[in-house]
């Protein structure tokens, strides 16, 4: 991550590597790596803090292995999407 001063915020970059899993149905689920950018506040003087964040930056198609109550081989995973979040302390 790194610090953006003018906007009193961290740009932070992540890259999540899963390697190659085998499914309930015996069949393999291949490695993939996802890629993650968020933007994020300090708590202000106000109390308010903030978070973007694209996830599943270059929008990879993959799949994870279900589990035993869904017995379906493996699960398409989300494309590329963004999540925003605010919070306040009091």
């Amino acid at each position: 991550s790194r610090p953006l001063a003018p906007l009193a915020a961290t740009l932070g970059f992540e890259a999540v590597y899963t390697g190659k899993r085998q499914t309930l149905t015996d069949s393999t689920v291949a490695s993939h790596t996802v890629c993650n950018l968020t933007l994020s506040s300090a708590p202000s003087r106000n109390n308010w803090e903030w978070q973007l964040g694209l996830y599943n930056l270059f929008d990879r198609r993959y799949s994870d292995p279900s589990s035993y109550t869904l017995h379906l081989g493996e699960i398409e995973q989300e494309g590329r999407n963004w999540r925003a979040r605010f919070k306040l302390h009091f």
